[in-house]
């Protein structure tokens, strides 16, 4: 990275880590913690630490709080320039007093949506919900616009933000499209590879204008192997790119690298979807 005038960073956390984090940021441990991150950090050679904290509750904003000012102080005092960013996703408020410590808070702007309790089938990473409403009530469908703009409602400025898009999908198998009960739906994820390579087809490929983003139907009439796949492509992507623009956010943050590249396509054609993103970034 270092060699292509890139900076490397080292993310400590993901998803199912907030009981590991509470331990590490209680009083009696925060200070070895911030310690052995940092030092890891600085003898790696790294240019930062970004921090991932899945799920995040309001109720640990003030350990999450004490944690990250701690931790900005050692990386200043280790060397001058060290980046501190976070992966967001839960509570925005909790961000809002110690934004000015973070270069970037990038918000985790995929995993939207699932086979969850009072839920039907819906895009994974939507731009836009078009107004929708899950069905018999005022709750507006999730979105990256309605996930960014909770954290600008709640007081972190645009220039700090990052906007998500992933190089995976999900397989609702037992629905064919967005808006669909889930009764009896299960889901699986899928790299972006996966999908182009097994389960992408010209009849089966849809777009949806109002979210932004592609999926695929699969329709088996008759029998229960109906498939709804959701993902990001170079459209999808680009787009987003231009969203987070043209509303004045920071960046874009990509989940995963490894996702998109399919090693099956010719030279110039195996990381379609970061060129994608490269192009909208840079106007190119």
């Amino acid at each position: 990275a270092h060699g292509a005038r890139r900076k490397a960073l080292i993310s400590v956390g993901g998803a199912g880590t907030l009981a590991a984090f509470r331990g590490a940021w209680s009083d009696a441990h925060r200070g070895a913690f911030v310690t052995a991150i940092t030092r890891f950090a600085v003898d790696h050679g790294y240019d930062g630490v970004d921090i991932d904290v899945e799920p995040l509750e309001a109720s640990d904003a003030v350990a999450f709080q004490r944690f990250v000012r701690t931790l900005r102080g050692a990386l200043d005092g280790e060397r001058a320039g060290m980046l501190l960013t976070a992966a967001a996703g839960d509570t925005p408020s909790a961000y809002v007093p110690i934004q000015s410590l973070f270069q970037q808070i990038n918000v985790m702007t995929y995993d939207l949506s699932g086979p969850w309790p009072g839920w039907v089938t819906w895009h994974n990473t939507p731009l836009r919900n078009g107004g929708m409403r899950f069905p018999g009530t005022t709750e507006p469908m999730p979105s990256v616009e309605t996930a960014v703009g909770a954290f600008l409602a709640a007081g972190v400025t645009a220039a700090r933000l990052g906007v998500g898009v992933d190089l995976y999908g999900y397989d609702w198998r037992g629905a064919s499209g967005p808006l669909q009960s889930i009764r009896g739906v299960t889901t699986r994820t899928l790299s972006y590879a996966a999908i182009m390579d097994t389960l992408w087809r010209p009849e089966r490929a849809r777009w949806d204008a109002t979210a932004s983003v592609p999926w695929i139907a699969i329709d088996n009439p008759g029998t229960a192997d109906d498939h709804f796949i959701s993902y990001d492509d170079e459209r999808s992507a680009a787009a987003k790119v231009d969203f987070a623009r043209a509303r004045g956010f920071g960046s874009v943050i990509v989940w995963e690298l490894g996702g998109g590249w399919r090693a099956s396509q010719p030279a110039g054609a195996r990381d379609l979807v970061l060129q994608a993103i490269g192009r909208a970034a840079t106007g190119g």
